[in-house]
């Protein structure tokens, strides 16, 4: 090393020393920030805790309420996705493709299925009415039956079709029950030889199965619930019941108020 490089060796030792202190100032800096952070939320916590609560409360019902707006939509557009599909495989569809636009090609064919499925279902349910159609669908039921599992899911598929169309008259005497001090929901059905009335309670959100009851009169509850409220009730498990709800408190404030409590 010559002497002309002892200066800049020196400046060099300089620079570092400087940077090594303006480091260690940065670290001590950043420590005192992470123990003061540490400290405001040691002595904060539950401050900090209920605020942030608070604002995910905020942000979450909007959310949700967003969410129940949308999934029906995007529902029902996968549904008619799925549809136009389906329609598109079925052989000789292209005929109705009577125009060059996509979309009014698809709302033809959709039109026309629709058509078509609501006249076929007209022409077999007044089949199924007469005397020789009850007996042509009665043979097909026993002969679907003894096939093994298609048998069950005919069987678990009709009734559910029969409950749906066809059980809107069953459904429409809602009352209550009381049960070891519970309320269940049931509907009138019918009423046995020696006067106690028949209560079919449904299970939830299975409809399609439940429990038959005969009871006496008096121990019907009566109730103001329309047969659409009763029977949204059962088939939401609960859910679709339309009521006021409680306000809910914060659980850092039933703590806090059972420490102070405590502290007096």
């Amino acid at each position: 090393m010559t002497e002309d490089d002892s200066p800049k060796v020196e400046r060099g030792k300089e620079k570092m020393e400087r940077g090594k202190k303006e480091l260690e100032k940065q670290l001590d800096a950043h420590k005192e920030l992470v123990d003061g952070y540490t400290e405001h939320y040691r002595n904060n916590r539950d401050e900090i805790i209920e605020d942030f609560l608070g604002n995910f409360d905020k942000t979450k019902k909007p959310a949700i309420a967003g969410i129940i707006v949308l999934t029906p939509i995007l529902v029902t557009l996968f549904i008619i996705d799925w549809t136009l599909d389906k329609i598109n495989q079925i052989p000789y569809i292209e005929l109705l493709n009577l125009t060059d636009k996509v979309i009014i090609n698809e709302f033809i064919k959709l039109v026309f299925i629709i058509g078509f499925g609501a006249f076929l279902a007209t022409s077999i349910g007044r089949t199924v009415q007469t005397k020789k159609g009850f007996k042509a669908e009665k043979l097909l039921d026993r002969f679907v039956d003894t096939i093994p599992f298609l048998g069950a899911i005919y069987s678990i598929s009709k009734v559910t079709a029969d409950t749906v169309f066809n059980g809107a008259e069953e459904f429409s005497d809602p009352v209550k029950l009381e049960v070891h001090g519970m309320k269940v929901t049931g509907y009138r059905t019918g009423n046995t030889l020696d006067g106690k009335e028949i209560i079919f309670v449904p299970t939830s959100p299975n409809v399609t199965t439940g429990f038959v009851v005969e009871i006496d009169p008096e121990e019907v509850i009566e109730t103001e619930d329309t047969p659409r409220e009763a029977l949204t009730r059962t088939l939401s498990a609960g859910f679709g019941e339309a009521g006021p709800q409680k306000p809910k408190r914060s659980p850092m404030k039933d703590g806090n108020k059972k420490e102070d409590e405590q502290d007096n």
